[in-house]
């Protein structure tokens, strides 16, 4: 098992292949199947979870089409259980929710464009509608597009835990059958 360690300065270093990783190597470690713990440095607690986390968040932020996406849910699960798909959905709508546009902002960015003359004082209003308006759309999206994701990865998961288990069991039934024979041909 590959030990990766995160510093205060919240860089996440290889121990293995002594370097310094991002979080989309991270992801990358996980849909090559890679096993690995995350530790804290100093107080050298687990914080797998955590970092997980950080790094679907990280992909959903710069929007990538990754493939990773699916993989790093299903590993949250597969560590955490499924509490922690729940945990993880909330977390990151809640990490999007940081991303939506307040009305005070929108009325600064809106004045500032009064000042430098390129909207009229009559149009503020509307102006300002229109920027939360849009900020809001935007944020619904992020959100769905979220839970949607969320979705597919734990249905994908659920369907490959129950095949999995199916296949170990069928496993377990056939060595039970050979050690069966074996001790009747020993005795």
């Amino acid at each position: 098992m590959r030990l990766i360690k995160r510093y205060k300065n919240r860089r996440l270093y290889d121990t293995e292949r002594k370097q310094v990783i991002t979080l989309d190597e991270l992801g990358d470690y996980i849909h090559d199947g890679v096993k690995f713990v995350v530790v804290d440095n100093s107080s050298g607690e687990d914080i797998t979870l955590t970092t997980l986390t950080a790094a679907l968040g990280d992909q959903l932020r710069k929007e990538k089409q990754s493939k990773n996406y699916v993989h790093i849910i299903k590993e949250l699960a597969v560590k955490g259980g499924a509490e922690t798909v729940d945990i993880l959905r909330k977390s990151v709508l809640f990490g999007l929710g940081l991303f939506t546009l307040s009305k005070e902002r929108a009325e600064e960015i809106v004045d500032e464009l009064i000042k430098k003359g390129e909207l009229a004082k009559g149009e503020r209003a509307e102006a300002v509608r229109n920027l939360v308006d849009k900020a809001e759309k935007r944020s619904k999206e992020l959100k769905d597009k979220v839970e949607e994701q969320v979705k597919k990865a734990t249905e994908k998961f659920k369907s490959q835990t129950k095949t999995e288990l199916q296949s170990l069991n069928e496993k377990i039934d056939k060595l039970a059958e050979t050690v069966a024979n074996l001790e009747k041909k020993i005795g």
